[in-house]
């Protein structure tokens, strides 16, 4: 299956399957979204474009302590998911192409792509227009994974790990063309999964499973819990924060 092919992501579905497993079963001390939300750091008065914004969950579920930007822009190229997510955060969303942003130049402090950039045809080319419309003294941040991302359950599949475009090897080369400065925010996470049937949906989310398949890494994956009461799996994830752009 093409992780950009558009039914992937016409309706929030096969992303929900994702996010499920690393809402439930995450090791770290402080959840996915909590963690970004401190390297992106928005005050109630910027403007933020998140692109790629799929299900909005950043915006839907700030923290109590904290006071959510109002001037924050959706967009997604499914019509679907900026369906969704508006309709779960109350926010402004426009059907947009990350290659080409119906705004102008220098419109925005914050610019958001989260699991996203290696969707675009051309990273590179979404990456100049993302600099076009940050406004000076402002910033980029990009979250993405690393080639090992959750290899344990991708091996149980029997098919060749999907290599991204840009992923936290190749991502600051692609970064630097467009923005002076690049630091990368590593992650330390990993999975432990209880229930099977929900390794098998997240798989299913993005490869093309047989019934067979499903019976196997079912049952490899059973093994495992039965033993040490977990199936573990390594995540590899991380943030870029860019600034300055060229």
């Amino acid at each position: 299956m093409d992780l950009n092919d558009p039914d992937q992501y016409r309706t929030p579905k096969n992303l929900a399957a994702r996010i499920n497993v690393h809402v439930r079963y995450s090791a770290a001390d402080d959840d996915w979204l909590s963690w970004l939300r401190r390297i992106v750091a928005p005050t109630p008065s910027c403007r933020i474009l998140d692109v790629g914004c799929g299900t909005g969950d950043i915006w839907a579920t700030q923290e109590t302590s904290e006071s959510r930007p109002e001037n924050v822009v959706l967009t997604d190229r499914s019509r679907g998911m900026v369906e969704s997510a508006t309709s779960a955060t109350g926010l402004t969303g426009v059907v947009a192409d990350a290659a080409r942003f119906p705004f102008a130049s220098d419109s925005f402090d914050i610019v958001l792509a989260a699991h996203m950039l290696y969707h675009v045809e051309d990273p590179a080319s979404a990456i100049a227009e993302t600099a076009r419309v940050i406004r000076k003294g402002g910033r980029f941040i990009a979250s993405t994974n690393g080639a090992l991302h959750m290899r344990e359950l991708d091996d149980l599949t029997g098919h060749e790990p999907i290599k991204l475009s840009f992923d936290l090897d190749s991502g600051a080369e692609f970064l630097r063309t467009a923005f002076e400065s690049v630091v990368v925010h590593r992650r330390n996470d990993e999975l432990r999964i209880t229930d099977g049937s929900d390794a098998v949906d997240y798989l299913d989310s993005y490869r093309d499973l047989t019934d067979d398949d499903r019976v196997r890494i079912r049952a490899a994956i059973d093994r495992d819990i039965t033993k040490s009461g977990f199936f573990r799996v390594g995540k590899e994830m991380g943030v870029f924060e860019c600034a300055h752009p060229v």
